[in-house]
């Protein structure tokens, strides 16, 4: 058997061929992020009729999620670029920016 070959196809004629690739892998975890909100979080369970509730409940979601992904690089084993910007987050900062989001 042969090599897999993957075309991916793009409407904007402007990308280049690294660019197209590029928007492509990060697809990939948009699509595991909104997953793992569904299966975790309760995304995919929160039915509401109103536009205001549901983009409140979204962010929460999005909120809780990004608290998780920032605790478990902080407390891993991980080294690179990432794991250091997160290193520098004070604890303190991230409740304040919490409080605010929360409690505007």
């Amino acid at each position: 058997m042969g090599k897999k070959l993957t075309a991916l196809i793009s409407t904007d004629i402007t990308l280049t061929p690294a660019q197209i690739v590029e928007i492509y892998g990060a697809r990939f975890s948009i699509e595991t992020s909104i997953r793992d909100m569904k299966q975790h979080l309760g995304l995919g369970d929160y039915q509401h009729h109103s536009l205001l509730p549901t983009l409140r409940f979204l962010h929460l979601v999005a909120v809780a999620y990004s608290i998780g992904k920032i605790t478990l690089l902080k407390y891993s084993n991980a080294t690179g670029l990432v794991h250091k910007i997160i290193m520098e987050i004070p604890h303190g900062h991230l409740s304040l920016v919490l409080k605010k989001f929360v409690f505007v």
